[in-house]
């Protein structure tokens, strides 16, 4: 299974992931997007662990503290460019 399939069927079961997303642009974001997703699921090997929160730390810091929340649109484009790349 791509590292794209199963960020796709985690995205779609965990909503807490959805809103830890959305907060990407505080301080606490990076920390709810580790605890809501990467920490819930041990099935992840540690590569996909560790593809995956660069990803999320990727989009972290393309997000400025002084735009708008990063939105679902936001994430689905950063899960689109890593489905590109599997």
């Amino acid at each position: 299974m791509s590292i794209h399939t199963r960020l796709t069927q985690l995205f779609k079961r965990n909503v807490a992931f959805e809103w830890a997303i959305e907060q990407l642009h505080t301080p606490a974001g990076y920390y709810l997007c580790q605890h809501t997703l990467v920490d819930q699921y041990p099935d992840l090997s540690p590569q996909e662990k560790t593809r995956l929160l660069s990803k999320i730390n990727e989009l972290a810091e393309q997000t400025s503290p002084f735009s708008a929340p990063v939105s679902r649109q936001d994430w689905r484009r950063l899960e689109q460019r890593l489905s590109r790349q599997t």
